[in-house]
């Protein structure tokens, strides 16, 4: 779920008579939830840096959120970190501490995991796991390279016959997939009332082509 944090409203868009709001980072620990069922949006890879870019949704009603919330904050007082990055996790270890711990822009306080035992490490990481999977009712994540999307999506010839739109960006295009596979979970579980969508950082771009496109698939009423 990367990190720990806090989630408050930077924007609201109506589509359609229906609020999407797109979220931003704060430094506590503690979600804020809507309504309805809420789907939570992260992404990978959106850098330029990137080869691959992947997003995914994990959805459930606010009261399993908060049940979420209760329990994560609960193994993260035991293990003894108050927020967590499944990248800066991995990288950083005992017997090898990540460039930030070496060069002292991180210390302990940051990644106390730096001299966690691989018995607790795994331990952790299980128990974090098992949250999100005893809490979130559905989830779906898509991953492909960059250059596929290139020459096999936005440059392809059969785009010009399609039927939907195609997002014109790797990381829209990515998100519009797990939406598609959201629209089918959803109409096979007669979910009627409207979803909620809470974006990771959200450049004004994607704030602006993400609605249209979820739109599109009858995501958003």
């Amino acid at each position: 779920m990367g990190r720990n944090r806090v989630w408050y409203h930077r924007a609201s868009r109506d589509v359609n008579g229906a609020t999407l709001r797109i979220a931003k980072e704060s430094a506590t620990c503690r979600f804020v939830m809507i309504d309805a069922h809420t789907v939570y949006v992260d992404d990978s890879g959106t850098d330029g840096k990137s080869r691959i870019v992947a997003a995914a949704f994990c959805v459930s009603p606010v009261n399993k959120w908060q049940q979420f919330e209760r329990k994560w904050n609960a193994i993260a007082r035991h293990a003894g970190f108050k927020h967590f990055h499944m990248t800066e996790f991995a990288a950083c270890r005992r017997d090898k501490p990540c460039k930030q711990c070496v060069c002292g822009k991180t210390s302990l306080v940051d990644h106390p995991w730096r001299n966690w035992s691989t018995e607790k490490r795994k331990n952790v990481l299980n128990r974090l796991a098992g949250a999100v999977i005893e809490f979130v009712e559905y989830g779906v994540a898509i991953a492909h390279t960059k250059q596929d999307y290139e020459d096999h999506v936005k440059n392809s010839p059969a785009r010009l016959v399609a039927k939907d739109p195609i997002g014109d960006e790797h990381f829209t295009y990515a998100v519009q997939k797990c939406g598609g596979e959201l629209a089918k979970w959803r109409a096979e579980k007669n979910i009627e009332p409207p979803l909620k969508f809470i974006f990771d950082l959200a450049t004004d771009k994607q704030s602006v082509v993400l609605p249209s496109n979820l739109d599109s698939q009858g995501l958003v009423f």
